[in-house]
């Protein structure tokens, strides 16, 4: 498993949903007791999932805002980590060139971070993370999220 810290920094830019997205189903959120997470499962119209930290009885109501809010501009989040991931990769050695990175889960575990994990067609054994981190607060309670760290490991 490899780990590098980073000093880019991804702004805060949302913009509206496309008509063909999906509003995440809040209430499918369901507790799993071997992994001491909550998580709303992918889903037809949802190809990924959502992991907040929580205790048995529910998930920590400052993650679940803080998840909600990134939510939204879940778009925005990945293509910016996807950016990240291409500028320390060679394209070349991930065939086809038109296949990107694809998000699987987004995990909120601690206040103000949060990962979003990824797969590619070309590395079927590799889990890829890109760690935000907020670095800047706005009025809207997002902000400016640098890049932690990225790792790569084996799924």
């Amino acid at each position: 498993m490899s780990s590098l810290s980073v000093l880019s920094t991804i702004h805060h830019s949302c913009q509206k949903m496309t008509i063909h997205e999906m509003p995440v189903k809040w209430d499918a959120i369901q507790y799993l007791p071997d992994e001491l997470v909550w998580m709303i499962p992918s889903s037809t119209y949802q190809g990924y999932e959502i992991i907040v930290a929580g205790d048995s009885r529910q998930p920590d109501q400052h993650l679940l805002e803080f998840a909600k809010r990134i939510m939204e501009c879940r778009d925005h989040w990945v293509s910016q980590s996807r950016d990240f991931l291409w500028s320390f990769i060679d394209r070349s050695k991930f065939p086809p060139a038109d296949e990107n990175w694809y998000a699987d889960a987004f995990r909120f575990e601690s206040p103000g971070l949060f990962t979003i994990e990824f797969s590619h067609v070309a590395d079927p054994y590799g889990l890829w993370t890109v760690m935000l981190r907020l670095c800047r607060q706005d009025e809207e309670g997002l902000g400016s999220y640098a890049v932690h760290e990225f790792r790569r490991c084996n799924s």
